[in-house]
């Protein structure tokens, strides 16, 4: 929650900053979707016992934060958590696709890629 936000769900005003805000079902979302990645609609509607259209709600608010994104996987698509190994290793692709088809030359790739691969 932000400063001056009220709380009306249970929940809600959780200490964890990544629940914060969230109802306790986009959170159980959250959660599924961080234990399992690659996980589907359908398999969260299963799981949580919440019809599609609700779990395709919740997966709109989520992705909306920036807690989730859409991954595919040949003809399936499902969700998985961001987090910042999976944004550094996707940020990395990026380069080297840009570095092959020569958008950035070698200096630039390197110092970028160091920039990316220093600890915090």
């Amino acid at each position: 929650m932000n400063k001056g936000e009220r709380c009306y769900f249970p929940g809600q005003c959780s200490k964890d900053p990544l629940h914060s805000g969230l109802t306790p079902d986009q959170a159980r979302v959250l959660d599924a979707i961080r234990t399992k990645a690659g996980i589907s609609k359908k398999e969260l509607s299963t799981i949580l016992r919440l019809d599609l259209k609700a779990i395709s709600d919740h997966i709109d608010v989520l992705k909306k934060r920036k807690l989730i994104w859409k991954v595919k996987g040949g003809r399936d698509t499902g969700y998985e958590a961001i987090t910042r190994e999976k944004l550094k290793q996707e940020i990395l692709k990026l380069l080297v696709v840009k570095f092959l088809k020569k958008e950035i030359d070698l200096e630039t790739y390197e110092r970028l890629k160091g920039e990316m691969e220093r600890p915090e």
